[in-house]
C-alpha cells in the first residue's frame, strides 16, 4: 500500500467517524425533542424538528442505518491502512505470524471509534 492510499484511507476514516458521530447526535436529538412542549417550536426551522417526531421510528431508523453503514465501511476503510503502517513493527517476529498489526489496527479504530 503507498503512502499516498495509506494518508487518504486514514483520512476517510476520520471522516466516517466523524459521519458517525452525526447520526449520533441526530438520533439523541430526535429523542430528546418530545420532552419540550410544541409551543417551543414556533420558529420555521423549530417548527420541522417537531414535524419529524410524528414519524420518529422512520427517523431513528435512518439514524441507526447511518450509525451501522458508517462504522462498517470504518472497519473496512481504515483498517488496512492502519495495518499497513504497524505490520513493519512487527516484521521479523512471532507476532507477525499471528497478524499482530491487523489486531493492533483493528484495536485502535474500535477505540477511536467509541470516543
Amino acid at each position: 500500500m503507498t503512502p499516498l492510499e495509506v494518508g487518504v484511507r486514514l483520512l476517510a476514516g476520520v471522516a466516517l467517524i466523524l459521519a458517525n458521530g452525526f447520526f449520533v447526535a441526530v438520533e439523541f436529538a430526535l429523542t430528546r425533542v418530545r420532552q419540550y412542549s410544541e409551543s417551543e417550536f414556533d420558529e420555521p426551522g423549530l417548527r420541522r424538528a417537531w414535524a419529524m417526531t410524528d414519524e420518529l421510528e422512520i427517523y431513528l431508523t435512518g439514524c441507526q442505518v447511518g450509525i451501522t453503514a458508517s462504522s462498517i465501511a470504518v472497519g473496512i476503510v481504515a483498517e488496512p491502512a492502519l495495518a499497513a503502517l504497524f505490520e513493519p513493527l512487527f516484521g521479523n517476529s512471532r507476532l507477525a505470524s499471528v497478524g499482530a498489526g491487523s489486531l493492533l489496527a483493528f484495536l485502535i479504530i474500535n477505540l477511536v471509534h467509541l470516543t
